[in-house]
């Protein structure tokens, strides 16, 4: 099985999306050191990635030479809808600083998949070629294809996410592993963050007791879970 980033998906060519794994990864504010340590870990697995930023960080330089990785977009607008917004700021103000940060950008998956047609017109006007904001749970047994909506944007859904596979498993319902969602002409997209796979999370609550210290690397490191969590699912992915 193929890995490859996201933007290399071509809707006229489904050569470039089937029987692939599509590994995405949201950087959420991550502390660099717990960001370096996933960085170490996919390339130790040899596998390309989707990187979706939040912030400035130097670590953006090194992932930006790995030939294997891309770097879009994860703009946060939950204090916008919360109306905490501070004046002047906007959608579009958000989305363009983190286009100073990394400009070129081809993709984007908004902070928690907020997304809206309005967005996704701004997003075209910026050059972006592909969003990745629709989450279509395993369980639902839909067979996923990429898409095109009006204004060129290739929409490409993800099956499965860390902290939405632990929250099901926390409810008592278990979505299927992803070695089971691998499948000749279907679509895989998986997403993952750095947190949850430093803290080698098993359950949400693992990850909501150490809140306060999640930028405390040595001392998150005590936390991490020693059986099977995310950490483990991302190593199986080789």
């Amino acid at each position: 099985m193929k890995s490859a980033t996201i933007s290399s998906i071509k809707i006229e060519d489904p050569n470039t999306w089937e029987n692939k794994l599509f590994l995405t990864i949201d950087f959420d504010w991550a502390h660099d050191d717990v960001l370096t340590d996933t960085i170490d870990l996919v390339e130790s697995l040899n596998l390309c990635a989707t990187w979706f930023v939040t912030h400035k960080t130097p670590l953006i330089q090194r992932l930006s030479k790995n030939s294997k990785f891309e770097l879009g977009l994860h703009p946060n607008f939950d204090h916008l809808l919360a109306g905490r917004n501070q004046v002047g700021t906007s959608a579009q103000n958000l989305i363009d600083n983190l286009l100073d940060i990394i400009p070129n950008s081809k993709c984007v998956r908004g902070h928690s998949l907020t997304n809206s047609s309005k967005l996704q017109n701004f997003y075209r006007s910026r050059d972006i070629t592909h969003d990745a904001n629709v989450y279509i749970p395993a369980s639902a047994n839909i067979s996923l294809k990429p898409w095109q909506i009006w204004n060129g944007l290739i929409i490409v859904p993800h099956c499965w996410e860390d902290d939405i596979f632990c929250t099901f498993k926390d409810s008592g319902h278990t979505e299927p592993h992803i070695r089971d969602l691998i499948k000749k002409d279907n679509l895989t997209v998986v997403g993952f963050h750095p947190i949850h796979i430093y803290l080698n999370t098993e359950t949400m609550s693992r990850y909501e007791n150490t809140r306060l210290i999640h930028k405390d690397p040595p001392q998150l490191q005590k936390h991490r879970f020693e059986g099977y969590g995310i950490r483990s699912i991302l190593c199986d992915l080789c």
